[in-house]
């Protein structure tokens, strides 16, 4: 799917510069043939509005792509300089209003507006480039969306996470998501947390993203023991097929203490989260449990 992605905006690329000189022809005749560019390159319908085309700027609004449940992007912004533009590079694109909708299936996780995973081809829609040159031929410098969500749906859990996000792809590539109010739904009760943030760097040498990540005022209102609110914080490392989360919660002064491993195959299968270490207060004293592994 990534492969398609690329193809796309490639394609997006060529009818931008294309439609330039269309656009003497007539709005309608320019789109036509940017939608048409897009549906070869991406094996998908696409449909859009072309909404300005400039010599530094250019505004699509209300993409679709793939049949129901489609793909929707609202608006899309590209910013170029006209020679970078000949050359196929944008420097940069903008979203807003985005919503993601991701389905775990048994051959991997489905994107709305993309084909379905199969057997031979399973689909991982988290997946960035890994090695430095996949990185660094990317045809776009930064991006970046904003007031946009994701929904990501499997068999043992639920997340919404409204997100803003930027890239940079200046060496060393950087990704920076932050959320506010996410909330994951699990067969315990709800997880909720006030904000988010997760911000990864490209290391080419090992081929992986990593950085560090945040939970803050984290509450799980559904338990039976009234629970402190808790504050997390850890490491991330994405590789082509997983993210592994290392991390550590607790509250203000460390009643509440737990440290944990959790891994997120991208490729199909259960989430497994592993608790190595966890003291909390209980009436009469303390308890800490032992080390367990938990599927999700």
């Amino acid at each position: 799917m990534r492969g398609r992605s690329v193809l796309g905006l490639a394609a997006l690329l060529c009818g931008i510069a294309l439609c330039g000189a269309l656009w003497f022809f007539g709005r309608a005749f320019a789109e036509a043939r940017l939608q048409t560019m897009l549906s070869a390159a991406m094996r998908q319908p696409v449909a859009l509005t072309l909404q300005s085309v400039g010599l530094q700027q250019s505004q699509l609004t209300n993409i679709r792509i793939g049949t129901e449940p489609a793909l929707v992007i609202p608006a899309l912004t590209l910013a170029y300089d006209p020679s970078e533009l000949r050359q196929g590079r944008l420097r940069q694109l903008a979203l807003d209003n985005l919503s993601l909708t991701i389905r775990q299936t048994p051959q991997g996780w489905q994107l709305d507006g993309m084909p379905p995973p199969s057997a031979s081809r399973p689909a991982a829609p988290l997946a960035l480039p890994m090695e430095s040159a996949a990185v660094q031929s990317l045809p776009i410098a930064a991006a970046a969306m904003t007031k946009s969500q994701l929904n990501m749906t499997a068999s043992q859990w639920q997340l919404t996470l409204p997100f803003a996000l930027q890239w940079q792809q200046a060496a060393p590539a950087t990704l920076t998501l932050t959320s506010d109010a996410p909330l994951l739904e699990i067969k315990a009760g709800p997880v909720t947390s006030a904000a988010a943030q997760l911000r990864l760097k490209h290391h080419p040498a090992q081929s992986v993203w990593q950085g560090d990540w945040q939970l803050r005022d984290v509450t799980l209102p559904a338990l039976p023991i009234a629970v402190p609110l808790l504050q997390a914080s850890g490491t991330a490392v994405l590789n082509a097929k997983t993210l592994s989360v290392n991390g550590t919660v607790g509250n203000a002064d460390q009643g509440w203490l737990g440290n944990f491993k959790l891994r997120l195959p991208l490729l199909g299968g259960a989430a497994q989260l592993q608790i190595d270490k966890a003291s909390l207060p209980l009436p009469g004293g303390r308890v800490a449990p032992d080390k367990t592994s938990l599927p999700l």
